[in-house]
């Protein structure tokens, strides 16, 4: 596994928005970094070179909880 990136913030939709130094492929599946599922990638957006990836996570997730 490598290392995706790191997470911005959590939209209001409940999605995790992430900044990232690569390219991902669409519906990746994207882990934590104790190897827990946390959901899938849903878009890529932004500048190519640092992007920001959308993730639509498995379940809720408490905003409070990610750093």
């Amino acid at each position: 596994m490598r290392v995706l990136g790191k997470i911005s913030h959590v939209s209001n939709r409940g999605n995790i928005i992430a900044r990232s130094k690569s390219t991902p492929p669409f519906r990746a599946k994207v882990f934590t970094s104790q190897g827990q599922l946390l959901g899938k990638v849903q878009d890529i957006f932004g500048p190519t070179k640092m992007p920001y990836i959308l993730i639509k996570p498995i379940r809720a997730i408490n905003s409070k909880k990610i750093e």
